[in-house]
């Protein structure tokens, strides 16, 4: 319950202040119900950002942007603004599954539902538009690369952060790439290596980096967001590392 009320204020302020411009953004979706998103944008933003979760990728967010999950980009949504970045969380209207019993990542209704969010965004703002995955979140982001979709075009990079295991993204995909892990991970689903992968096999002339993080703390299960594989307590240095990465490409 305690969780659950910090959620609810760290929701609430993120819709006020500072941030009174953010909210909740439902993209319109060709296949129905819409995808809803949480914008938190800022004064002058130099780039926007959309974060896919892991898990099912089901957030349940709001009509007024309160959510009660406790994944990394929740606790850190707040942090984008002090690099002037657009910080979009982004939701599905049906359980994505997970590694344990598979997953619908690389269907064609959630990866249509990725191109029109990105769409939408970067039609929407004047900012490079990214996008960055975590744990089961890379395997959308593998997905949506390896799908030939116009929209591949319109992100001027991406990130993938506790990279699920297996996941692959064409070579011919030159745009600028961060991988980052923790080097305590634990979670068999997400190895070091899967994310060393990803940036290994880019081509010599692709922007490219691979980070690996220490420290925080590691609470519950080896493959939920408060342990390791969460960068829990070390978000700061989770959001500073992706967003130094966005802003010098």
């Amino acid at each position: 319950m305690k969780n659950r009320v910090i959620l609810f204020l760290l929701a609430i302020s993120m819709l006020s202040g500072a941030t009174r411009a953010s909210g909740v953004i439902d993209v319109p979706s060709s296949l129905g119900e819409p995808t809803r998103t949480l914008l938190v944008s800022v004064p002058e933003p130099r780039a926007t950002v959309l974060l896919y979760i892991g898990g099912d990728g089901r957030l349940r967010l709001t009509e007024d942007g309160r959510t009660s999950h406790g994944h990394t980009f929740v606790r850190s949504l707040h942090l984008w603004s002090a690099h002037h970045i657009n910080a979009v969380l982004v939701d599905t209207p049906f359980d994505l599954g997970n590694a344990m019993r598979g997953h619908k990542r690389g269907t064609q209704e959630h990866l249509s539902r990725v191109a029109e969010v990105i769409s939408h965004y970067s039609k929407n703002s004047s900012t490079p538009v990214w996008i960055f995955g975590h744990s089961m979140g890379t395997s959308t982001v593998a997905a949506f690369l390896s799908s030939e979709k116009p929209e591949i075009s319109r992100l001027r990079g991406y990130i993938v952060a506790g990279t699920h295991k297996g996941e692959t993204i064409p070579t011919s995909t030159k745009i600028p790439v961060m991988a980052i892990h923790h080097k305590k991970e634990a979670c068999e689903a997400t190895p070091i290596e899967a994310s060393e992968a990803i940036v290994n096999t880019r081509s010599s002339d692709t922007p490219k980096a691979l980070v690996l993080l220490d420290g925080g703390l590691n609470e519950g299960h080896r493959c939920q967001a408060r342990a390791y594989h969460g960068f829990y307590g070390i978000e700061n240095e989770l959001i500073n590392t992706a967003a130094s990465f966005v802003l010098k490409h």
